[in-house]
């Protein structure tokens, strides 16, 4: 259920985030390290399928390409 809901919060972030708002590019990065650490923490200590933990792949990515500075210069307008 965790595993959906923020998959959800996180799709509804990325589609805010493509206006170009930078606080929502924020709090997707926040959110995907957020996701992130608590499957990892619920792995351990609970026990989940691998299919999550191989979910969290793809987030990690997205959060590290978020931070890169060519997406930096197109949220500060240099897209324009």
């Amino acid at each position: 259920v965790f595993c959906a809901l923020a998959g959800a919060g996180l799709g509804f972030l990325a589609g805010r985030m493509r206006t170009g708002d930078v606080r929502f590019r924020r709090a997707t990065v926040a959110l995907a390290l957020v996701t992130v650490v608590l499957v990892g923490v619920i792995a351990v200590f609970v026990g989940i399928h691998v299919v999550a933990l191989l979910g969290t792949l793809p987030i990690i990515a997205a959060a590290v390409l978020l931070t890169r500075p060519v997406v930096t210069e197109w949220f500060d307008g240099a897209h324009d």
